[in-house]
């Protein structure tokens, strides 16, 4: 499904100080707008009256084409020598150069691989610490203890900054996080009882940046980049312009949770055991999974902890997502702006305006999200998988 749509807009006029001469109207191309609905072309049936808990949403994408050409008023400007009986009064207008690279955003640009990711760290049972890990890794201490950065002077700083990111770094966040977490855990045990059964609302960005690709300037001597058109005789200097192109990429997904706590008299022995998993002292397969060396490095590269972690619950029984969407919007910009030089009428005075103007290609991209992170399919698994998803309240996933 695709559409355009395009503005032109007054410009000014141009004339002749003769008598009689008719004024030209001059327009010009403002904007245009040019899309393509890739994905999402059926509707989501039920609106206003959405049903409570059933999914109605969709896949949806859509990539645009954009152009903004500004302008901005000059007042009234004329030629010079041999054309300085012509006119020209209203507005100059940006043309921005027909120009793009090749790395535009396209619909391969979508959030379909930060499912998993997004899932764990929106997961309404997230323990307010790693409490076994923390545990785990007093073992490192005595080593150190005993390091002394002035041993080798220099040739040991690569070790001493390593232990200081990821030995002491980590040990005073632990020890922070122990804290926050005994003055908190009754407040978060009793927010876990108040949203049982309930549907929780998580929103989370995963990333949002800008990143300027490459810019440049310089000087144009005859306005090849604004309009209207003059003879040279019109410019009293060259012009300056500056071009600019840049990269926004903005991801981040939505979900509604419904969870249920075990079961049992909830008694001490269960507030002990539930204040035990928010300190997390629940040994999960995700626990085993970070007290395993060099994995913190495989998580820069890849989701594999995420997805794991995913697999389990760690504070309730049972979890589930009403709905989970990833998004992502990819937009390239690229930016002109151009600064001329003209002739201010009778006095000849020099006389300049800067107008800009851009053109933006991008995409929107809405999934839905997969906390396994390989595009699961429910209607795909066998009955003894279905069971235990069922267990694990992930059945209820869509």
């Amino acid at each position: 499904m695709s559409r355009q749509s395009f503005t032109n807009v007054y410009a000014g006029k141009r004339y002749t100080i003769y008598p009689g001469d008719i004024p030209v109207q001059e327009f010009y191309h403002s904007s245009e707008d040019n899309s393509d609905l890739f994905w999402g072309g059926v509707g989501h049936y039920g609106y206003p009256d959405f049903p409570g808990t059933s999914d109605i949403g969709g896949d949806f994408g859509l990539t645009y084409n954009r152009v903004e050409n500004g302008a901005a008023g000059i007042g009234t400007i004329q030629g010079g020598t041999v054309f300085g009986e012509y006119r020209y009064d209203g507005s100059i207008y940006i043309q921005t150069p027909n120009e793009w690279v090749t790395s535009a955003a396209t619909s391969a640009d979508n959030a379909s691989g930060q499912g998993a990711t997004a899932y764990s760290k929106m997961k309404p049972d997230k323990p307010s610490m790693n409490g076994l890990n923390a545990i785990y890794e007093l073992k490192d201490l005595p080593g150190m203890l005993k390091q002394r950065f002035h041993a080798k002077n220099l040739h040991e700083i690569g070790d001493y900054y390593l232990a200081e990111k990821f030995g002491w770094g980590a040990l005073l966040s632990d020890v922070c996080n122990f804290v926050v977490t005994q003055r908190k855990a009754q407040t978060r045990l009793q927010q876990l009882l108040r949203d049982e059964g309930r549907p929780v609302k998580r929103k989370i960005t995963l990333n949002d940046s800008t990143t300027i690709n490459w810019e440049d300037h310089g000087t144009d001597t005859y306005g090849s980049f604004v309009g209207p058109h003059f003879v040279s005789y019109f410019y009293a200097k060259p012009g300056i312009w500056r071009n600019t192109l840049s990269r926004v990429d903005k991801t981040w997904a939505s979900a509604r949770f419904r969870y249920w706590l075990p079961g049992g008299p909830r008694d001490i022995a269960w507030t002990n055991d539930m204040l035990g998993k928010i300190f997390g002292l629940k040994p999960t397969p995700a626990t085993v999974y970070r007290a395993i060396p060099w994995t913190w490095l495989a998580d820069w590269f890849t989701n594999v902890g995420d997805m794991i972690d995913n697999l389990e619950t760690s504070l309730v029984d049972r979890l589930a997502a009403d709905y989970f969407y990833c998004m992502r919007h990819v937009e390239d910009v690229y930016e002109f702006t151009h600064t001329p030089f003209f002739f201010r009428v009778n006095t000849l005075e020099h006389v300049s305006v800067t107008v800009s103007g851009r053109r933006t290609r991008g995409v929107k991209t809405r999934l839905r999200g997969d906390p396994f992170g390989w595009g699961t399919n429910p209607n795909s698994l066998n009955g003894t998988q279905l069971s235990i998803l069922g267990a694990l309240g992930l059945s209820r996933l869509r």
